[in-house]
C-alpha cells in the first residue's frame, strides 16, 4: 500500500535501499488497468475467493487501507526526492499492458528513482528483455536456472539474479554469468535467524526481506 511505501521512504538508510512491489493487470484487454496487489484474489482479507476489487477497503494489522492503482503510485512517486531503488515485479500482464506500465513509470524521468523490473512469468520476462529497462531475474527451480544459462545473460541492464535463501546453491551454477546475485526471505524472523550465516557469506549482493 502507499502507506507502506511512505514508511519505507521515511526509514531509508545505508542498510535499506528501497522496496519491491507487485503489479498485476486486472483486465488484459485494458492496458491501463494496473494495480499493486500480490495475490490472485482477495481471500487473504475476507476468507472468500473474490476477484480483486480496488474499490474495496482492506484491513490488516488493525489498519484500513486500499489497493493502489498505477495512477496512485505514479502520483506519489512524483513527490519524493529521496534516492531509492524500486523493484517492479510484474505478476500478470499483456504485451500492450507491460509496455504501458513501463512507459508510464519511466516517463517520470526522476534521477533519484531507479526502477528494476522483474517477473516469475517467462512471457513477461521476454517482454521486459526487449525493452530498455533494468532487469531482475527471479529463479525458482532448476528449469529457471537452465533457461538462464541457455540465454547466457550478460546484459548490462541485468541488476540482479535472485532466489530464495533456501535455494542459494543455484548461485554456484550461475556464477560464471558474472552478475549480482540476491536472496530473499519469506519473513523478517527468518532473515534475523540467518544473520550470522549471511554475514559469513559473500556470494550475494542483494537481500530481499518480506515484512
Amino acid at each position: 500500500t502507499l502507506n507502506a511505501f511512505k514508511e519505507t521512504e521515511r526509514t531509508l538508510s545505508k542498510k535499506l535501499h528501497g522496496f519491491e512491489c507487485d503489479f498485476r493487470q486486472l483486465d488484459l484487454t485494458n492496458e491501463t488497468s494496473w494495480v499493486i496487489f500480490h495475490d490472485n484474489t482477495m481471500s487473504r482479507f475476507n476468507n472468500k475467493a473474490q476477484t480483486i476489487d480496488p474499490s474495496k477497503e482492506i484491513t490488516q494489522y488493525n489498519r484500513v487501507d486500499y489497493i493502489p492503482s498505477l495512477e496512485d503510485f505514479r502520483s506519489w512517486l512524483s513527490t519524493i526526492e529521496t534516492t531509492i531503488i524500486i523493484n517492479i515485479e510484474i505478476k500478470h500482464g499483456s504485451a500492450l499492458g507491460v509496455k504501458y506500465l513501463i512507459d508510464n513509470l519511466t516517463s517520470l524521468k526522476k534521477d533519484n528513482i531507479e526502477f528494476i523490473f522483474s517477473s516469475f512469468d517467462s512471457n513477461v520476462m521476454d517482454l521486459l528483455q526487449s525493452s530498455n529497462v533494468n532487469l531482475g531475474y527471479l529463479i525458482d527451480n532448476d528449469q529457471d536456472v537452465d533457461l538462464l544459462l541457455k540465454k547466457q545473460t550478460t546484459n548490462t541492464k541485468t541488476k540482479f539474479i535472485a532466489m530464495s535463501y533456501e535455494k542459494r546453491e543455484f548461485i554456484s551454477r550461475l556464477v560464471n554469468l558474472k552478475q549480482h546475485y540476491g536472496v530473499y526471505f519469506s519473513s523478517y524472523d527468518e532473515y534475523v535467524s540467518k544473520l550470522n550465516e549471511i554475514e559469513d557469506n559473500n556470494l550475494f549482493d542483494y537481500i530481499f526481506v518480506e515484512t
